[in-house]
């Protein structure tokens, strides 16, 4: 089964309470790892720099959780509280 995020997180890349440090996407969310964070979401934007954002706290995440619980991803972890609009780590 195919998920489309696009619609459900078009919204929320303009959050920047959203984005992801570098020094947390390595250590904690594990991108790129084995145990990588399943909320994890890339910005399209400058390709030298892109930009990472925690889509726990979004409207995607069911989505997500969904395909986790399908076997239709391959990042499975759940590695902190997430970023919200009101507060970053």
């Amino acid at each position: 089964m195919k998920y489309s995020l696009t619609d459900r997180i078009a919204g929320d890349f303009s959050h920047k309470e959203l984005r992801i440090p570098q020094s947390h996407l390595k250590t904690v969310c594990k991108v790129g790892q084995a145990g990588a964070c399943r909320y994890i979401g890339l910005i399209p934007s400058d390709a030298q720099d892109p930009a990472f954002f925690c889509a726990k706290h979004t409207n995607a995440r069911n989505t997500i959780d969904l395909a986790v619980k399908n076997k239709d991803m391959k990042a499975y972890g759940d590695n902190c509280d997430g970023f919200t609009l009101t507060e970053s780590v």
